[in-house]
């Protein structure tokens, strides 16, 4: 009996040696416990507005991660001009606009996942002319796409695109990120910690517009027998490469709408100008695939085309019935490019051998426009001689 008894305390020794053993085994070899958190924000980024139409009351920075990981950041924020960063070590692609992408409308920011595809891009119209043809160009007929729709002129189909809001981007190349974190796993102790004031990285960004403007000025013969008129321009880039800092060479057509008209004599002229990306950059690669109207399809690049643009007139006379069409297939004789004021002058002149000349007809002598025009803003000197 005494001998069990000796036993079974040998064994409970034992036991608790072992214990203590294994406690003090896994007291020395414990790991650090990491959380799940931000990226301490060591990157101080500095905004400039002074290019910019106007300072904003919010902003959006976006960080690509040039080496294709995936790894990108971006926010939206009030602090316009002082903001902090957090983003992992690396080299980076910012690109930094005023306001977010959810106040422009008419414009979509896609495939923002890779520097190379990074693209603003023009939404369709929401008033797509699908009857009124002479409006849309020459030959022009719908490609039967409900939710996307493209209007064919000659050769080339196009987009009706919605006019662009005006934006400020600033676009900064290969941002070496020296003092980030590598993943979101940061030491428990360290979770609120404020990175030392030598780590701290500064960067500037000076964003300024992006967006162009078409002004066509075009004589019209017998203009006291105009009642209205409508107009299209064929050609402009639907997009604009936020990386490469250069429009598409892919085309879209945009509607001219609020037209005005000067009548010193029969053998006034027409204006109207409207907001657009610009020429295309025929010199760019042709578009990924990208989304229109939630559904993927190719980007439709347009071919090769001897001119620049296509501008389209249908005028109504002053009877309310009879309508008179002209094309104007553009080149660089009708065409005049203001990079500094980023404004694209179109011309037809009364001297242009196809000059729009209207019929009589019986009528009231009314007409659809108001006759006081103003001087226009920026370029004014250019719209004067023909």
């Amino acid at each position: 009996m005494e001998n069990r008894q000796r036993h079974s305390s040998i064994a409970s020794l034992c036991v608790l040696s072992l214990m203590a053993l294994v406690q003090v085994f896994l007291t020395g070899c414990r790991r650090d416990l990491y959380v799940v958190s931000e990226p301490p924000k060591q990157i101080e980024l500095i905004t400039d507005w002074s290019l910019a139409t106007q300072k904003p009351g919010g902003m959006t920075w976006w960080f690509i991660r040039n080496d294709h990981s995936g790894y990108n950041r971006h926010e939206t924020t009030a602090a316009v001009t002082h903001s902090w960063i957090g983003v992992a070590r690396g080299n980076y692609t910012g690109i930094i606009f005023d306001y977010s992408p959810a106040e422009y409308g008419h414009m979509s920011f896609v495939d923002m996942n890779m520097p190379e595809t990074a693209l603003l891009l023009l939404n369709p119209a929401a008033d797509q002319p699908r009857t009124d043809l002479p409006v849309v160009g020459r030959d022009a007929v719908p490609e039967g796409m409900t939710d996307i729709p493209l209007l064919s002129a000659g050769s080339e189909a196009f987009m009706v695109s919605a006019s662009p809001e005006n934006i400020n981007i600033a676009t900064l190349e290969n941002v070496e990120v020296l003092s980030g974190n590598d993943d979101d796993y940061i030491p428990y102790e360290d979770r609120d910690k404020q990175p030392d004031e030598a780590e701290i990285q500064t960067i500037y960004a000076q964003p300024s517009p992006r967006m162009w403007k078409i002004r066509a000025i075009v004589h019209v013969k017998g203009i006291d027998r105009l009642y209205t008129v409508r107009g299209s321009v064929a050609g402009l880039a639907d997009g604009y490469w936020l990386a490469e800092n250069r429009p598409t060479s892919s085309r879209c057509l945009q509607i001219l709408d609020s037209w005005k008209v000067n009548t010193p004599d029969v053998e006034g002229y027409i204006t109207s100008e409207q907001s657009c990306i610009g020429l295309p950059d025929l010199e760019m690669p042709a578009s990924p695939i990208y989304a229109r109207g939630g559904s993927m399809q190719p980007a439709s690049e347009a071919p090769a085309y001897d001119k620049l643009l296509r501008l389209n007139l249908s005028f109504l006379l002053r009877d309310n019935k009879t309508v008179v069409d002209y094309h104007y297939d553009l080149d660089d004789e009708d065409i005049t490019v203001y990079e500094e004021q980023r404004l694209i002058v179109v011309r037809i002149p009364s001297t242009h051998p196809d000059c729009p000349d209207l019929p009589e007809v019986e009528g009231d002598g009314k007409t659809g426009f108001d006759a006081d025009v103003s001087d226009w803003e920026e370029g004014g000197h250019s719209d004067t001689t023909f």
